[in-house]
């Protein structure tokens, strides 16, 4: 190219050289330059026929050369028309060949800048029988006998200014496509595209969705055919297990819990304790157990383990990996099954976290500096407020606290700072039953008629009797009065 011509091309992009365009404008600037050129050529059915194919006008004289050189050695294109806003696959399959395409480039993470075929700069030939390699899930049909480029025509489109993408790429064969290199002002304007963020967010995510696909796929397949069955069965098994699993899972944190859900699956399918059961029903209690430990991490705190403690029997599993799951609780590889998974995930679920406290179901009876009192009104209220306790109405069994809701009142009396007579005496529970008619109580200190618990849930009624209710005397009226209102409502109102 003369250097006169190639100054004449500088000075065209002059005006937007010295500015930074949006994408929008970078838009509207590369198709302001594209043009229709009307080129003839002989179909695979050896027919003569026009086709429009829409190019960047500095490449227009090429593409005529081009054309008419195919042209006259009698080579067969199955079809030419515009194809801008069209999906590339769709040009595969259909075997169009075209040029200009406003899109990104295909890259394997899709982060790409524009395509050239977005600046009309790249086209393609008879696509579909010209395949690239590794062919990016593309239906390419091989062998055909028209439409094959051989070194004949791949010289006379070369000859014509277009490198061939059967050379052009590092780690990329794509016989089907040529293209021009960047002037200058074009690739500043092609590296000032701005890739939007939400859009690399979710070209990630697909990405990490579908490696931690085959990353499973590796890691299982060698351990599923010891089986001693056929290799594309086991194949074909493992890849609907996997796909099952992350339909169903698969928006937890880009498929982070795959690996340990399809390692479970195929636990239970091995185990005799689970055969009167199908696959959906053994997925389905995958499922259920890393959701409800999903949606519980939020719980996975320091009060986990204060509450796993109360237990006086624990799984032998967790025993075995205790050290490992208290180091880091809230991943799902530190539980070596669904058993362990589920028994922690249980506890977790009766702990209330910081931001739920302020819409816990409970009534606040007194508090001050020293003490507070409430009567929980929900399940996870009494976990909460009886946090550190063995009270069977903070257990994970809901059925107890039921009960004694469902005959009486529960009180919980908190003292805030540590008491001179022994830390199980930290918490005390109360249940007052309903048969306390009209909820009048006498005496603190000399009615039998209600239960009293210390944390270690043993029962303190007499040592309330004789001497404890000292301590608490100055708020008994309030309690009173407290049982008085909710025993009208339960039954006079």
């Amino acid at each position: 190219m003369e250097l006169k011509h190639i100054i004449k091309e500088e000075l065209k992009w002059w005006p937007f050289s010295n500015k930074k365009l949006t994408n929008q404008e970078i838009e509207d600037l590369i198709k302001s330059k594209i043009k229709d050129v009307n080129v003839k050529y002989i179909d695979f059915n050896g027919d003569e026929k026009n086709g429009i194919i829409q190019v960047n006008e500095r490449i227009v004289d090429n593409i005529k050369n081009t054309f008419n050189g195919l042209y006259n050695i009698g080579f067969r294109i199955n079809n030419i028309e515009p194809s801008n806003g069209r999906d590339d696959k769709e040009l595969i399959n259909q075997n169009i060949t075209s040029c200009f395409n406003y899109r990104r480039a295909i890259t394997p993470t899709g982060l790409g800048k524009l395509s050239k075929h977005a600046w009309g700069l790249a086209w393609d030939i008879n696509p579909k029988v010209n395949p690239a390699e590794p062919n990016c899930g593309m239906d390419f049909q091989y062998g055909c006998e028209f439409g094959v480029l051989k070194p004949k025509e791949i010289d006379i489109i070369k000859s014509n200014g277009f490198n061939w993408g059967g050379e052009i790429f590092k780690s990329f064969y794509d016989s089907h496509h040529f293209e021009v290199p960047f002037t200058s002002e074009e690739l500043k304007i092609q590296n000032s595209f701005k890739i939007d963020e939400h859009n690399i967010k979710n070209i990630i995510k697909e990405v990490l969705n579908e490696g931690r696909k085959e990353d499973v796929y590796d890691k299982y397949l060698p351990h599923q055919l010891k089986f001693g069955t056929d290799m594309p069965s086991v194949s074909t098994f493992l890849l609907s297990i996997i796909e099952d699993i992350s339909n169903h899972i698969g928006h937890f944190g880009n498929n982070k819990y795959l690996d340990w859900s399809v390692g479970q699956l195929l636990e239970l399918l091995n185990n005799d304790e689970y055969t009167h059961l199908d696959i959906p029903q053994m997925r389905d209690i995958v499922v259920k157990n890393v959701t409800d430990f999903h949606d519980n991490l939020k719980r996975f705190n320091d009060r986990l383990f204060d509450e796993i403690n109360l237990y006086e029997k624990l799984p032998i599993s967790y025993l075995a990996n205790e050290e490992k799951i208290k180091k880091s609780p809230k991943d799902i590889n530190s539980y070596p099954n669904l058993t362990t998974l589920k028994f922690i995930t249980d506890i977790a679920k009766t702990i209330t976290t910081k931001s739920e406290v302020k819409k816990l179901e409970a009534d606040k009876i007194y508090e001050d500096n020293n003490v507070l009192i409430v009567s929980p009104k929900s399940h996870r209220a009494s976990c909460y407020y009886g946090a550190k306790t063995k009270w069977c109405t903070t257990s994970t069994d809901t059925q107890h606290f039921q009960n004694y809701t469902n005959t009486g009142v529960l009180i919980y009396i908190i003292n805030k700072h540590p008491i001179t007579i022994g830390e199980h005496y930290q918490k005390i529970a109360i249940y007052i039953p309903d048969i306390n008619s009209n909820g009048i109580l006498s005496n603190l200190g000399d009615d039998d008629n209600y239960e009293v618990y210390n944390s270690l849930d043993e029962d303190i009624t007499f040592e309330w009797h004789e001497w404890l209710w000292e301590d608490y005397w100055e708020h008994w009226n309030l309690i009173q009065k407290y049982f008085n209102k909710e025993w009208r409502q339960k039954y006079v109102n």
